[in-house]
């Protein structure tokens, strides 16, 4: 059985690796290539959910194989256990988009909004109280005979709390 290594191991020893995605022959990309032959390369095993990844040291094509390459030699043979991600390093982009400063759109405050004509219907209350004192035998009666009694009445507005309220707009 292959000697187990630990990648906190391999860190320590080869530095922080970047992870390589294969986009064409691993031949016809030379930096690759280069950390191949300088023995830089580990291959991580991705198989399935329920088994952990490893890695195998060295370059191994593989269906569900990831790539790490370490900026120092690795050791010639071994399994690699306790694949920790947060140890490999960040990829610089290759041709990074040049930051421009923000601008700051300009507020055209001179130009005058055009106006628009809108219908809106308000509904207008007045509330007016009044106490109206009447004889009955029961309180229906009273209250039918106050009803009355403020219809003769005059109805003046210069005591009424008035609530206007938006109904509609179009």
């Amino acid at each position: 059985m292959a000697k187990q290594l630990r990648l906190g191991d391999l860190v320590r020893n080869s530095g922080r690796p970047q992870i390589v995605t294969l986009w064409t022959e691993p031949t016809k990309d030379k930096a690759f290539a280069r950390a191949i032959k300088e023995n830089r390369v580990l291959t991580i095993i991705q198989e399935s959910s329920k088994q952990r990844d490893y890695g195998v040291l060295g370059f191994h094509q593989h269906a569900h194989a990831s790539y790490f390459v370490f900026p120092r030699p690795l050791p010639k043979e071994g399994r690699v256990i306790g694949i920790n991600y947060a140890l490999v390093a960040e990829p610089e982009p290759a041709d990074p988009v040049p930051a421009k400063p923000m601008q700051r759109k300009k507020h055209r405050q001179d130009r005058k909004q055009k106006e628009k004509e809108f219908s809106i219907r308000i509904r207008q209350t007045a509330t007016v109280e009044r106490d109206i004192k009447v004889k009955a035998a029961d309180v229906w009666t009273a209250e039918a005979r106050a009803l009355e009694s403020a219809k003769k009445k005059p109805f003046s507005l210069s005591h009424a709390e008035v609530q206007d309220e938006v109904v509609r707009s179009e």
